[in-house]
Order: structure tokens, then C-alpha cells, then sequence
């Protein structure tokens, strides 16, 4: 089987349904997860699965919330770890090895 073909029954099964958690949850997952990290094929996926499934404004606005906390989060961390490494280095530089 290729690696395609691999992925494609990896990603069936994790979405099958008689599993822990069930489908609407799966893909209020996959959209937190998708849009934390700029996917937007898969945030586009998971997001017309949970319209078939009648998600409510109020469930993605709430999922909207922790997705910004978490990417906000993110940044803050980074802007953090960046002003610590500019105390150690007095020689930043971008992009070159």
C-alpha cells in the first residue's frame, strides 16, 4: 500500500465512529486543531462536517475563543523566549545559517 494509501486508512479510522469520542466532538477537535495551526484545508473539512452535524454559533464561538487563547498563548511565549535569547546573544540575526 503507499504512504497515500496508508494516510487515507490512518485518517478513517481515527474519524470512525465507534470509537470514545463521538463525531461532533472529533471535529471540534480537528477544527481547534486545524486553525491553531493554519490548515485550511482541514479547518475547511471540519468545519463542513460539523455544519451537517447543526453546530450552533455559540459552540464555534466559543471553540473561536480557545483557539485564540491557545495561538495568543503562543505568541506571547514566543515574544518571551525571543526577548530572553536577545539577552545571551548580542548578535541576532534572521534567516542566515
Amino acid at each position: 500500500m503507499s504512504i497515500s494509501g496508508k494516510y487515507n486508512q490512518f485518517h478513517a479510522s481515527v474519524y470512525e465512529d465507534n470509537t470514545v469520542l463521538d463525531k461532533k466532538t472529533k471535529h471540534l477537535i480537528c477544527l481547534a486543531a486545524s486553525l491553531a495551526s493554519g490548515c485550511g484545508f482541514c479547518s475547511k473539512y471540519a468545519l463542513s462536517v460539523l455544519q451537517e452535524l447543526d453546530i450552533s454559533a455559540t459552540e464555534l464561538e466559543e471553540l473561536r475563543a480557545i483557539v485564540m487563547t491557545v495561538t495568543a498563548t503562543k505568541i506571547k511565549a514566543a515574544l518571551a523566549q525571543t526577548e530572553d535569547d536577545l539577552k545571551d546573544d548580542s548578535n541576532p540575526m534572521c534567516c542566515v545559517i
